[in-house]
């Protein structure tokens, strides 16, 4: 099996230690916090909630291979703080999600707002097309 390159490497947990969300793992964070999990997660996060860092911690920390759990940290005495973890942990979800990094999606997002796509000229026939309806009686 090819080893997984959505992975962060993530070694304040340890020598071997990986961030990797996989679906199943995402899944465990959506049934944790509901529809909005992504949101609620990178608010906990930014918010320095230890149960989010460590839920995402259980779901995600795995080893080198980026499948296996990684089992080299105590969940109840983390050797680090959630501000260092709070990035490593953004990045490998939106990697779980996107296969890209949160700062790549960061600046496309800028750029796209920063360079908008043309409108179309006003009037063309895809703006003003109306379905036709039969008269109201």
């Amino acid at each position: 099996m090819a080893d997984p390159q959505n992975k962060v490497p993530f070694f304040l947990a340890g020598d071997g230690a990986y961030l990797r969300f996989r679906t199943a793992d995402l899944i465990k964070l959506e049934d944790t916090y509901g529809e909005d999990w992504q949101s609620a997660v990178f608010t906990g996060l930014a918010r320095t909630s230890h149960k989010v860092m460590v839920a995402c911690l259980q779901a995600g920390l795995k080893q080198e291979d980026g499948r296996k759990p990684y089992s080299g940290v105590s969940f109840d005495d983390l050797p680090f703080s959630i501000d260092d973890a709070a990035t490593p942990i953004i990045d490998a979800i939106t990697l779980g999600i996107s296969g890209k990094p949160y700062a790549e999606l960061v600046e496309a997002r800028r750029e796209a707002a920063a360079n908008p796509p043309p409108e179309s000229p006003s009037g063309s026939a895809s703006e003003s097309f109306e379905p036709d309806t039969p008269p109201v009686s």
